[in-house]
């Protein structure tokens, strides 16, 4: 864990001087692990560092969720309802200027009432190079 963490953050913090851009597979590789693992352990705290300030959420509900707060305050609760096994796989991405942008299946599962029941659907997501050369989520929208 404590490896998938380095890398995340070596690889979002930007490059250092003189050191080439991470490759943009690279940034969303290791972007959507640490989504993955931010929501599949609970950590709030760690999946809403993942995303811009001002970013927006739009899941299949088609609420909007907006800012940190509320982003995390979504989260934990689709993880408290029981979610989890969130995966993610990339289908697409494109690189414009400062913005990726990618598309993925997602695949997870639902447990209640002592029964699991898997989940799935689409996600699109834009990731927006920050003034410190990360990279975060700026908008998703979960279908």
């Amino acid at each position: 864990m404590k490896y998938t963490q380095a890398v995340l953050l070596a690889l979002l913090a930007g490059p250092a001087a003189g050191q080439a851009a991470a490759p943009p597979e690279a940034v969303i590789e290791s972007s959507n692990a640490g989504w993955e693992e931010a929501f599949n352990t609970g950590d709030t705290s760690a999946l809403t560092r993942l995303y811009a300030e001002g970013a927006t959420v739009v899941p299949p509900s088609m609420e909007i969720v907006n800012d940190h707060p509320e982003i995390a305050h979504f989260w934990a609760a689709k993880y408290g309802a029981g979610t989890r096994d969130f995966k993610l796989d990339t289908i697409n991405l494109r690189v414009e200027g400062d913005r990726i942008y990618q598309t993925s299946v997602w695949s997870a599962s639902v447990n209640s009432a002592g029964h699991s029941h898997p989940i799935d659907g689409e996600m699109t997501s834009v990731l927006e190079r920050q003034a410190d050369g990360s990279w975060k989520i700026a908008l998703q929208n979960w279908y």
